[in-house]
């Protein structure tokens, strides 16, 4: 090979690697200018970060207590299959009010009572805490309720036991009856209502009208530069512990034990004065929504001079107080008596102003 063939490959070898070499530096300026380009970028448009503008849930007056909480990351009940279904929801008032299911002829749960002769679905007074002066009397009239032996279904999927006042010691629920929903359910139906166990269809029904029923944030009394306080609040993570228990403070997590609310003994009730106008309002709100022309009772009420008399036989001898607790002893089981009410509901001192009510009617019918 020729020298000028030797040189000419050496030239074009040559600058294949100058080449090369300015390709390989050009490559790393475009890799530096587009990393100026992110870094500048960034700069201007910083990634957006969580800032304490709002609370992670969007609480509002309508808010239900257990998504408020589930929104803190705080431990709440499940939800039952179809809670949001409309129509599961309808069926399953629709059940409470007349105790079979829509277009479930015949098939009742119990010959005798069905859910609303003992629970309304409204709250009962104006007062959620468990105080002992709470008056439910006072609440009924007021708000043209009648006033009812069992707790009322609003927020009863917040609670977290049932059967806790004297009504246990009538009736002795299973410990599941008393800290389940579902089992509470069931022992009501059979042993209370003397009826027959809920199906699944029936029960999924049910569940999901009463969880319709849950206590909302609106219900607890926040609302206004409440509410505001409390969405500032849900920002720090550090006060959902502290938000929890005081949602938990405003309701009462078990049904109201007796206990909470003084009774007057003997000789204090001998002392005051009978009150026949509030026996008169406990006559008419909690008597005859039962003994009434549609109540549940096969025992009729009105204003009758039969009805008088045999009330007054009964007060006299002391039945109108056993009634009402749930103490009338009978040998026949067959024979189911009146669910009894509990002394938060009606207290001594008020079954003798009832009595000195019924006492006062038999002159005035003679």
């Amino acid at each position: 090979m020729d020298e000028s063939r030797v040189a000419i490959m050496n030239f074009c070898l040559s600058w294949r690697v100058q080449i090369a070499m300015l390709q390989d530096r050009l490559l790393l300026w475009v890799l530096f200018v587009l990393l100026l380009s992110l870094i500048s970028c960034r700069e201007k448009n910083p990634p957006e970060r969580k800032t304490s503008s709002s609370p992670p849930f969007a609480v509002t007056n309508e808010t239900t207590v257990s998504d408020f909480l589930e929104s803190l990351g705080l431990e709440t009940k499940n939800s039952p299959p179809g809670a949001d279904d409309p129509g599961l929801i309808k069926a399953g008032e629709e059940l409470v009010l007349t105790g079979r299911l829509p277009n479930a002829s015949g098939q009742r749960l119990s010959s005798y009572f069905y859910c609303a002769d003992c629970h309304h679905s409204h709250r009962e007074h104006s007062e959620l805490r468990p105080i002992p002066e709470r008056d439910f009397l006072e609440h009924a009239v007021a708000n043209d309720l009648p006033l009812l032996p069992a707790s009322s279904f609003a927020g009863i999927t917040n609670r977290e036991g049932h059967f806790k006042n004297e009504i246990a010691a009538l009736y002795e629920p299973t410990d599941a009856a008393q800290l389940n929903l579902e089992d509470a359910v069931q022992f009501c139906s059979t042993e209370i209502a003397r009826g027959r166990r809920l199906n699944a269809v029936e029960m999924q029904a049910l569940l999901a009208y009463l969880h319709s029923l849950e206590w909302r944030i609106n219900d607890l009394g926040i609302r206004g530069a409440d509410l505001s306080e409390l969405k500032r609040r849900a920002i720090n993570p550090r006060e959902h512990r502290k938000i929890g228990e005081d949602i938990s403070s405003r309701f009462p997590s078990q049904v109201i034990a007796s206990v909470d609310r003084e009774d007057n003994s003997s000789e204090t009730l001998t002392a005051l004065d009978p009150n026949p106008q509030r026996g008169q309002q406990i006559w008419s709100a909690a008597c005859l929504h039962c003994h009434g022309a549609e109540g549940a009772s096969q025992h009729f009420f009105s204003n009758r001079k039969s009805t008088w008399k045999k009330l007054a036989v009964l007060v006299e001898d002391g039945s109108v107080a056993r009634h009402i607790r749930g103490k009338t002893e009978t040998k026949n089981d067959s024979v189911v008596v009146m669910p009894p009410f509990p002394l938060e509901k009606l207290s001594q001192k008020d079954i003798k102003d009832l009595e000195t009510f019924l006492r006062e009617q038999l002159p005035a019918s003679e």
